[in-house]
């Protein structure tokens, strides 16, 4: 990850106008949408992947807004936002014999608890290890993780507490649409030498891959880079996309419920987010503090 020059900026919990949202760091992920035409409130808040729930409960007032929605919108939901459901009627994929060792292959179906991994492509088994890294090596969970995936207990969460939750992806293939993402113009050789690596890092429990920690550590410590005045990356056309189609399926939800909306924090970055996109729609949008 690219180092970033930035002034930071201590988040005091006041309700920031369109003209204000300009700083380029915020100390939260929690952000409130006021729909002033409905009158009603919602609450967006940029997930990260790579944390639990234990990290979830770290911030209070993130739960608390939860419990008092009438709607979870998330991602991806239920059997869309599970990577093994989605594969399980593929075939084996052939190249992983050609490609990896029978170590290395034991290895990664002892890491991913058996699962049916050789029916993934790249770009998705790259995701799973890419995760692993993170949430152990860079220490984004712990033991005390009941559940390793922030938007996974989210989705959880919501089920005990009765609320309905409903997806924005609603039957596509999320992962497909990942693709761009992960690997993007990335010849094979190159793609398996970053396997080859992800797996030699979880197995010496060695942080050897760069800055890529830089991820969670930025999350953890709530120094995140929102960049609202600059352009989305040329390097990631699907993320600008992604966001429109979101930010013009989001009213029609929030109009009608407060809701709790729990997207990647990558999402809510640059003039291309989603907070800069529903602002530019008439929405009152704010940054919550997470611990009152």
């Amino acid at each position: 990850m690219k180092c970033f020059l930035v002034v930071i900026i201590i988040f005091l919990g006041i309700g920031n106008s369109f003209g204000q949202l300009n700083h380029t760091i915020y100390n939260t992920v929690l952000w409130e949408i006021k729909d002033t035409v409905n009158q009603t409130t919602s609450y967006l808040l940029g997930t990260s992947h790579a944390l639990g729930s234990k990290f979830f409960h770290s911030m209070s007032s993130a739960y608390k807004k939860l419990k008092q929605s009438d709607l979870i919108l998330l991602q991806a939901a239920g059997q869309d936002a599970n990577l093994w459901e989605t594969s399980a009627t593929r075939e084996d994929n052939p190249e992983w014999k050609k490609l990896l060792t029978k170590s290395e292959l034991q290895f990664i179906g002892e890491k991913l608890e058996n699962k049916p991994f050789q029916k993934l492509h790249f770009y998705e088994l790259d995701l799973c290890l890419s995760l692993e890294y993170l949430r152990d090596i860079c220490e984004g969970c712990s033991s005390k993780d009941d559940v390793r995936c922030m938007n996974d207990y989210i989705e959880e969460l919501g089920a005990i507490l009765n609320i309905p939750i409903k997806g924005l992806e609603e039957g596509t293939d999320h992962f497909k649409q990942l693709r761009e993402q992960y690997v993007p113009g990335n010849l094979q050789e190159n793609q398996v030498k970053r396997l080859k690596a992800l797996i030699k890092a979880l197995r010496m429990n060695d942080e050897i891959l760069g800055d890529e920690c830089d991820l969670v550590f930025e999350y953890k410590d709530m120094e995140l880079p929102y960049a609202f005045s600059d352009p989305c990356p040329n390097t990631s056309p699907i993320l600008s996309n992604t966001n429109k189609e979101w930010a013009d399926l989001l009213p029609k939800h929030m109009s009608k419920h407060n809701c709790f909306i729990a997207i990647s924090w990558y999402h809510l970055r640059y003039e291309c987010g989603l907070i800069m996109q529903l602002m530019n729609k008439g929405y009152v949008v704010s940054p919550v503090n997470l611990w009152e």
